[in-house]
């Protein structure tokens, strides 16, 4: 394998990985924001 070719393959295997954590960034920013629009509506029952 050339530098180039070695190069592209580390940059694809860092792009995946920085793409699953972004979606597990998401996910956990997603369930952060349900539990507090549920808080939310509970207040304004309240």
């Amino acid at each position: 394998m050339g530098y180039s070719e070695e190069h592209d393959y580390i940059s694809k295997q860092r792009e995946k990985m920085k793409a699953k954590e972004q979606e597990q960034e998401e996910s956990r920013q997603q369930a952060v924001h349900n539990d507090s629009a549920e808080c939310a509506c509970v207040i304004c029952v309240c």
